[in-house]
C-alpha cells in the first residue's frame, strides 16, 4: 500500500513531492512563500500526480502548523493560504488525503527506527521551530493536536519577552542577516565574523529549547532535522548549551542525532502516516 501513496511537505519557500516506485524515489521540489495560493499547491501536486507511473491511492501532506482531527489547517503563520482548508481540498481521483503537522511527521518517520518504548523528540530547525515527542508509544498531540509548537515559547533577554522562533528560527537569522540564504552560507563558508555571531546566537537560543525539551521529557533520542540547523556551527552551539542548561543526568541519558534522511524525513513521514489505520 505504501509505494502507492505519496508524501508532501509544504514548506515555508519550496513544496517537496515524494513517491516510491521500482524502489527508487520519484521527486519534485516547487517554490511556494507566504503569498503561494492554493489553488497552485493543488495544481502542482495533481501536475506531480499525473507524471506518476501508477494510480495514487493516498496522499499524506505535512502542514507548517496547527491540523486539526488529520484534515484541516487551523492556522500556519508559514503558509497563510492554507488556513481553514479541509484535506478533501487536495484529493485527487479519489485519493485519500491526509493532514499531519510537519514536526510530528517527522516523528512518524524517525521513531519508526528505535523501540516502541522509546520516548523520542524531533526537533526540526527551518523556517519556524517546532518539536513532536512520542512517549509511551504515542505521540503527543495535546487537548487540539497543537502540543510541541516551542518555537512559540517565551525566553526573556534582558527586559524584553521574546518567542524562541524570534531568536533563533531560519526567517529570524535571514532577518538578522538580511539577505538570502545563499549569501548567509557563503559568509559563514569565507568566515564572515557578522554571520558567524548570528548564527552562534541562534543556535545558543535553540540550545536553550533543546535543554526544556530534555528536562520536560527525559528523551532517549532527540532528532534534530530541519535546514537551519545545518548552518555552520548552530548545531554545534546548541549541543554545548543543551549540555550546560539540561539536568545533568537527563542529558547524559539522551542520545542527539542528525534523521536518518535529511532531506526527505517529513515527506516519508507523511507518507507512513497514512498507514497508521
Amino acid at each position: 500500500m505504501i509505494k502507492k501513496n505519496i508524501g508532501i511537505d509544504i514548506g515555508g519557500t519550496k513544496m517537496y513531492m515524494l513517491a516510491e516506485h521500482d524502489g527508487k524515489y520519484i521527486e519534485k521540489k516547487v517554490p511556494t512563500g507566504k503569498e503561494i495560493k492554493p489553488e497552485m499547491l493543488k495544481k502542482y501536486i495533481i501536475d506531480f500526480i499525473k507524471d506518476l507511473p501508477f494510480e495514487v491511492e493516498g496522499i499524506g501532506m505535512a502542514i507548517p502548523g496547527l491540523v486539526e482531527d488529520e484534515n484541516k489547517v487551523n492556522f500556519s503563520n508559514v503558509v497563510p493560504g492554507l488556513n481553514g482548508l479541509k484535506s478533501e481540498y487536495f484529493s485527487y481521483k479519489g485519493a485519500k488525503v491526509k493532514f499531519i503537522n510537519d514536526v510530528k511527521a517527522a516523528l512518524v518517520e524517525e521513531a519508526s527506527y528505535y523501540p516502541e518504548d522509546y520516548t523520542v523528540s524531533v526537533f526540526m530547525a527551518g523556517t519556524g521551530i517546532a518539536v513532536a515527542t512520542k512517549t509511551n508509544k504515542e505521540i503527543v498531540y495535546g487537548a487540539n493536536s497543537w502540543a510541541g509548537e516551542i518555537g512559540f515559547a517565551p525566553i526573556a533577554v534582558k527586559d524584553k519577552v521574546y518567542k524562541l522562533d524570534e531568536l533563533s528560527s531560519g526567517a529570524s537569522i535571514l532577518k538578522k542577516f538580511d539577505g538570502n540564504v545563499e549569501e548567509l552560507i557563503k559568509k559563514l563558508e569565507n568566515e564572515d565574523k557578522e554571520a558567524e555571531k548570528i548564527i552562534r546566537e541562534a543556535g545558543y537560543y535553540f540550545g536553550i529549547g533543546l535543554a526544556i525539551t530534555i528536562n520536560l521529557f527525559n528523551p532517549n533520542i532527540i532528532v534534530v532535522g530541519g535546514s537551519t540547523s545545518t548552518y555552520k556551527n548552530y548545531f554545534e552551539t546548541a549541543l554545548g548549551v543543551a549540555s550546560e542548561n539540561a539536568l545533568k543526568q537527563a542529558f547524559e541519558s539522551c542520545e542527539i542525532k542528525r534523521p536518518k534522511d535529511m532531506k526527505r524525513i517529513v515527506a516519508l513521514g507523511a507518507r507512513k502516516y497514512l498507514e497508521k489505520d
